[in-house]
């Protein structure tokens, strides 16, 4: 079963119900995402397992705290690919990233 891409009612929870803030942090992620993205590709790209288990590893937190489930688990995948200096299948987890971005982008803009 495929992870939410965004669990409102948890964040919400998080955050003491407070909707306008966790949309202002969501767009705020959205933003973080497109510079992580690219961060983790240059990473990958030099096998840089530091920095991508760096950039994954925080923007798994973000994504989590905020919700943002599915993201929050292909950061987590990553994560420990790197942890294993196993870097097969980063680009398609990255894609898939890039995709959910995309979808949350996408969300944000009917709400």
């Amino acid at each position: 079963m495929q992870e939410k891409l965004i669990d409102v009612e948890t964040a919400l929870d998080r955050l003491g119900g407070d909707r306008e803030f966790l949309f202002e942090l969501l767009h705020d992620l959205v933003d973080q995402l497109n510079e992580a993205t690219q961060n983790l590709q240059n990473a990958v790209s030099a096998a840089d397992y530091y920095n991508v288990r760096a950039i994954s590893h925080g923007m798994k937190g973000a994504a989590s705290n905020l919700g943002a489930d599915r993201i929050a688990a292909y950061f987590s995948e990553l994560e420990k690919k790197s942890l294993n200096e196993d870097l097969n299948d980063a680009d398609a987890l990255i894609g898939k990233i890039r995709q959910a971005h995309l979808e949350m982008v996408d969300f944000l803009g009917n709400q």
